[in-house]
């Protein structure tokens, strides 16, 4: 009986060699995005890692709490041509998050 290589060993193969591959492009890739993402962390923005990791995208999480505002519906202005005063003339208002803490227990004396 002959020793044979099987569909799944050239399999195993090749994921050994991908990860090998994925594993050395791993730490260049760490060097060309530090700066960027470390003044991102500064910031509190998100890192999204794009096309396999050869890309990034950053996002400030604060743009979820801007929403349109309902008095001028996002124009900025009034019907009378005068800014909206809701929104100081920009169109957009910024939501205000309510947390659900629990209140603190009370200490009986």
């Amino acid at each position: 009986m002959t020793n044979r290589t099987t569909d799944t060993s050239h399999c195993k193969i090749y994921l050994r060699l991908l990860a090998w591959l994925k594993a050395s492009f791993d730490q260049p890739r760490q060097r060309l995005f530090a700066a960027t993402d470390a003044t991102a962390r500064q910031h509190g923005w998100q890192i999204i890692s794009l096309s396999g990791g050869l890309g990034r995208r950053y996002r400030d999480p604060r743009f979820d709490n801007l929403a349109s505002c309902l008095q001028c519906r996002g124009s900025g202005a009034r019907v009378s041509g005068s800014p909206c005063q809701t929104c100081a003339g920009t169109g957009r208002v910024t939501l205000t998050v309510q947390t659900t803490d629990p209140p603190a227990p009370q200490r009986s004396a």
